[in-house]
């Protein structure tokens, strides 16, 4: 099953606006850049938004799921993406996150862990094993 990130002009309109703004909002590049280091923040940049884009690619290739934590009872829920069987990546700030957005527009399924049972995580798993 192919998603949306297969489309070929997918990436550069909707895609790259988020990764490029996800990519800027981390911590080590804003001190870069605060310390008028912008040559190497944006290196450091382009290889985030190359590696979040690859992992987005991994993820519809493989039928990877998008796992949100309980947000009722946390602050700032956490975010679990299984992109293959052995490759995830997590952060945190489910609502906020850029990186979840542009999973959500290309289609990666979404589920949230308190309205997922025991048994259908359990099916998830080893639909993505097999």
């Amino acid at each position: 099953m192919q998603r949306l990130l297969m489309d070929s002009s997918l990436p550069t309109l909707f895609l790259y606006p988020l990764l490029n703004a996800e990519a800027k909002q981390w911590w080590y590049h804003v001190q870069l850049r605060e310390n008028e280091n912008t040559n190497e923040a944006r290196r450091l940049e382009r290889n985030n938004i190359r590696s979040m884009l690859e992992t987005l690619r991994e993820a519809c290739r493989h039928n990877g799921y998008l796992i949100i934590l309980d947000q009722e009872s946390a602050v700032d829920p956490r975010w679990i993406l299984y992109a293959t069987r052995h490759h995830y990546w997590s952060g945190y700030g489910a609502d906020t996150s850029l990186f979840v957005q542009a999973l959500k527009l290309c289609r990666v399924p979404l589920f949230y862990y308190s309205q997922v049972s025991t048994e259908i995580s359990e099916q998830l798993r080893s639909a993505l094993e097999g």
